[in-house]
């Protein structure tokens, strides 16, 4: 058929060329969106990223883990490029996790999510330059010799400003920092457990 296209006061908003559709600022042989605008608060999935279980981390009383260029398979952690951000202003991060924790006086911990910029080595501070975005405790004071605790949520982080890659990660510890509250933790305390992490960009 010849080519064709369809306009609405004087916008092309359909057109056809030599058999390619092309929708307002959507190519469908590309795919690009180049130029497109789309309303406040939309949403697209940018990627996910998946975690099986470790095992044995050991008695953790600081932020863990810290250096995710060697120890990024103890937890669920990922990154968003530059160019994988630069469209959206706001992240919306959805995981999964759990943990074995075995007990001291008592058998429960901190667990967090957050974000920071810079390199792969995540803050080991409870205050620092990036940005906790979950804090929660989990697990049982006295009673039990070990507790297993499912953790999951849903968090959206406002990156407006940011540039450069971001990095984001679990991080967890005795409940407080304090040696008493737990022993031995498992980060996914089977092996053929399944964590995720997902990263969804709003515009």
């Amino acid at each position: 058929m010849p080519d064709a296209s369809l306009s609405i006061d004087g916008t092309t908003v359909i057109s056809k060329t030599s058999g390619n559709i092309s929708i307002d600022n959507f190519n469908s042989a590309s795919g690009n969106l180049t130029g497109a605008t789309f309303p406040t608060g939309m949403m697209t999935f940018i990627k996910n990223v998946n975690f099986s279980g470790f095992g044995s981390v050991g008695d953790q009383e600081n932020w863990y883990p810290t250096d995710m260029s060697a120890d990024s398979a103890k937890t669920l952690y990922g990154n968003l490029t530059a160019t994988e951000h630069a469209s959206y202003s706001k992240i919306k991060i959805e995981f999964t996790f759990d943990m074995r924790v075995n007990k001291a006086t008592h058998a429960f911990v901190d667990i967090r999510l957050i974000r920071w910029q810079g390199s792969t080595t995540a803050p080991g501070t409870v205050s620092h330059d990036g940005a906790t975005l979950y804090w929660a405790q989990t697990g049982v004071v006295n009673g039990g010799t070990e507790t297993y605790n499912p953790i999951s949520g849903s968090v959206i982080d406002d990156i407006s400003g940011l540039s450069g890659t971001i990095y984001y990660a679990l991080q967890y510890r005795n409940a407080g920092g304090d040696g008493n509250y737990a022993s031995t933790m498992y980060a996914g305390f089977y092996t053929q457990a399944i964590h995720q992490m997902i990263f969804t960009g709003i515009v």
